[in-house]
């Protein structure tokens, strides 16, 4: 059964590797072939190869019900109205709302109304309504941005995790035309009354004062007002689990149940009679369980728990043996059906990793163990079955989560957890004093709870930032644990030898001395800059801070240099103090270890001018602006970096301006480049005929927002550098940009070998019909 849930998982990997959707009838035509071969020829191989095609059949189906309802690109960014329902939970965010819209129909600036069945994430700020909820119709006048986010390597794939929830772009409400509420119509769906009861324990959790954020996430499954505090100390502590609904919660509460309904069954008279005390416990469980999992939103984390629950309890209630394996493999290729896309996602990993180590722990050397040693060493299993993963997603691992743990998840779960659910249980039912008191103490005793995983994110060396392992390495660390808890006592010594085997090539790429590798990331409009050496790396500055809990640094640069195995950065450069240069870097100093600071006095650190410089591994760093003691401010101000690696050159000019590109050209500082990061991205203030004539690059990169409102590139700065031949790349289209610098230089984009069919304007397939395949035969 395992190998065929492996193939099948890697049909649907494979799928996700394409760059383009395939029509239905030439995902069909393979798998129709090789059922027809398994009918013909039974064996292992017809049956592997068709598991292999069935899920790649499965998520191509399910891929293009995704993308059924593209949003119009010509309306991109432009005011259009759009008619439809609220189709989700309201979240309440900092000075906005944010929900899920199912559209009917829209129309653009010009034009008539025309039907239009997507669904859009909306964004609804200062004035939207305080009744707004689920099921309420409207007609509102939108801004919308298809699914598109930042392309860098190791970043968060924003476009896929939206469309693997099929929808099929974000924006904002706008003020004019003003937003008219629509007649919703009689009778009242089962979605809106589950949403009715979800708001009211919404309300009821607040009395649990300070603590409320937390109830809210235990009880109705929203974080939305979680404070980034509050999850820096969860994550630090490897405790975030216990905050959303997931498999410890939901199989808690079927446990719970069982046990609650198998005593109390068993004492009714005449009860065990009609039907056995277990079995009628095992449906109570499944029922609790899932009603506690819509109550929580049935998110996907709590999809798979309880598709989990229900595998192990259907095994009780049909009267057959619980086989953990089979159970396990049973549970996956659920899961697998009901959402391929939880492949892509640490949830399905951290899940089934974690279940299984327990499992073959408990089936192995813990078979034997009393009650207090088998708790501890299932804490220790899970943190070290999960490790692995949570450094190649993460690229961080938590050294006190055994602690946490231990203390933490016994107290969640026979004290937490079942006073929020009464509190809970309270507000459905209408006792509103019963749930005030429940609400209470659940605050109170979240709040002690808080105050002992913030004392231990005090503790040095609480987590450990490490480069992140491929998916290879990955397997090889659980290959190595499984040993050590499964085989038999003479091979378990390989166990750790396969575990370490990963650490030996951990780290950066090999580069040669004299080489260098310049990254120009895709951070919005802003700036960063990563440049790699032999065993040097250099960031030039940060990106932009974009709101409170969200900058560039901590997002998308500190991913970066995890996935490229940087643990710590050697030299931080600031080019000068703007938000979208400056920004980020306080948070790339949370998530990734900083050994130098220099550049503008604004970063703070060594103040770098003109003449500095330094060498790392045959590589030249030398800074060509501001003069020593100058009077430039803003961007005037800003440093000028140029790099050069086996006589190539790639010049970092920051914002700098027209006034100091001449003052560089009349100095005679500038030299043919290589490859020139436009200056002030592109800006008509910038990149003067004299600069560009003197820099004569090969390649110009603009770093530049996508559909910014400047509208950089400037057209007749763009034009300035086609002149002399110069060819471009923009990190708004391209995604982050690559140079390598050696005997040649090598320049390409990210999205070009990293875009999926999930992207906007990925390339069509290049076959749409048998025609064209006839056309082509």
């Amino acid at each position: 059964m395992w190998a065929g849930i492996a193939t099948f998982a890697l049909g649907i990997l494979a799928f996700h590797r394409l760059p383009y959707l395939l029509p239905p009838w030439l995902l069909g035509l393979p798998l129709l072939g090789a059922v027809i071969w398994l009918y013909l020829r039974p064996g292992w191989a017809p049956a592997l190869i068709t598991a292999l095609l069935a899920g790649f059949f499965w998520q191509g189906l399910t891929a293009i019900q995704q993308q059924a309802n593209p949003f119009p690109g010509a309306l991109e960014r432009r005011t259009v109205q759009i008619e439809g329902r609220v189709a989700g939970s309201v979240e309440e965010k900092p000075g906005r709302r944010r929900f899920r819209f199912r559209a009917a129909r829209l129309r653009g600036p010009e034009g008539p109304w025309r039907k239009y069945g997507g669904d859009l994430r909306l964004s609804w700020y200062r004035t939207a309504p305080a009744d707004l909820a689920y099921g309420q119709r409207w007609r509102l006048s939108v801004r919308v941005r298809r699914p598109r986010g930042f392309r860098n390597p190791g970043g968060f794939d924003y476009a896929r995790y939206l469309r693997s929830r099929g929808l099929s772009g974000t924006g904002y409400v706008r003020r004019e035309p003003a937003p008219r509420k629509l007649a919703t119509g009689a009778g009242r769906s089962f979605r809106g009354g589950l949403e009715a009861l979800r708001r009211r324990v919404q309300a009821a959790t607040e009395a649990a004062g300070t603590a409320a954020p937390l109830a809210r996430a235990l009880t109705v499954g929203k974080r939305d007002r979680l404070a980034p505090e509050t999850w820096t100390v969860l994550q630090a502590t490897g405790t975030a689990h216990l905050v959303a609904i997931s498999g410890l919660h939901v199989g808690w509460v079927a446990f719970l149940l069982f046990l609650v309904t198998r005593y109390a069954w068993g004492r009714l008279p005449g009860a065990a009679l009609l039907v056995p005390a277990p079995r009628f416990a095992a449906v109570a469980a499944l029922v609790g369980a899932t009603a506690y999992a819509l109550l929580a939103g049935l998110s996907l984390p709590t999809q798979r728990a309880l598709i989990m629950v229900a595998v192990g309890l259907g095994a009780w209630l049909l009267g057959r043996p619980f086989h953990f394996p089979r159970a396990l493999a049973m549970a996956a290729l659920l899961v697998l059906l009901w959402s391929p896309d939880s492949l892509l996602g640490p949830g399905f990993w951290l899940s089934f990793t974690a279940v299984g180590a327990i499992g073959l722990l408990l089936s192995g050397p813990g078979a034997g163990w009393d009650r207090w040693r088998r708790a501890a060493a299932v804490q220790l299993a899970v943190v070290a079955a999960v490790s692995p993963w949570l450094a190649y997603w993460f690229g961080q691992v938590s050294l006190v989560a055994p602690l946490a743990n231990a203390v933490a998840i016994p107290y969640f779960s026979f004290v937490v957890v079942p006073l929020g659910l009464v509190g809970a249980l309270a507000a459905v039912l209408g006792l509103a004093e019963l749930a005030e008191h429940a609400m209470a103490a659940t605050g109170w005793l979240l709040s002690v709870a808080m105050h002992f995983l913030e004392w231990l994110e005090t503790w040095p060396g609480v987590s450990w930032s490490l480069p992140r392992p491929g998916v290879a390495g990955v397997g090889l660390m659980l290959a190595g644990l499984g040993l050590l808890l499964k085989a038999p006592r003479p091979f378990r010594w390989l166990g750790p030898a396969l575990v370490a085997a990963p650490l030996a090539w951990m780290g950066p790429p090999d580069l040669p001395t004299g080489q260098a590798r310049v990254w120009v990331l895709d951070v919005g409009q802003g700036s960063a800059t990563v440049v790699e050496t032999a065993r040097h790396v250099a960031v030039v500055d940060c990106g932009p801070r974009f709101s409170a809990t969200f900058n560039a640094g901590e997002a998308l640069v500190a991913p970066f240099l995890h996935s490229r195995g940087w643990a710590a950065v050697d030299r931080l450069v600031v080019s000068h103090g703007d938000n979208d240069h400056l920004g980020g870097c306080a948070g790339l100093r949370e998530r990734v270890a900083i050994r130098e600071t220099a550049g503008a006095p604004a970063g703070g650190g060594r103040v770098l001018n003109a003449g500095d410089g330094w060498r790392w591994d045959g590589v030249r760093f030398r800074v060509l602006a501001p003069a020593p003691g100058g009077s430039a401010e803003g961007n005037a101000a800003s440093r000028v970096l140029e790099v050069t690696a086996a006589g190539q050159r790639v010049l970092l000019p920051g914002d700098l301006e027209e006034a100091g590109e001449r003052r560089l050209v009349r100095a005679g500082e500038l030299r043919e480049q290589a490859v020139v990061v436009a200056p002030h991205h592109g800006s008509a203030t910038s990149s003067s005929p004299a600069f560009v004539a003197a820099t004569d690059p090969e390649w110009v990169v603009y770093s530049t927002g996508y559909r910014n409102r400047w509208g950089f590139p400037r057209p007749e700065v763009a034009a300035r550098y086609a002149r002399v031949g110069a060819a471009a790349l923009n990190t708004a289209t391209d995604g982050a940009v690559r140079i390598r610098l050696g005997a040649e230089v090598r320049v390409n984009g990210y999205r070009q070998a990293a875009d999926r069919y999930w992207h906007a304007g990925a390339a069509p397939p290049p076959l749409s019909s048998l025609a064209d395949m006839a056309s082509i035969l």
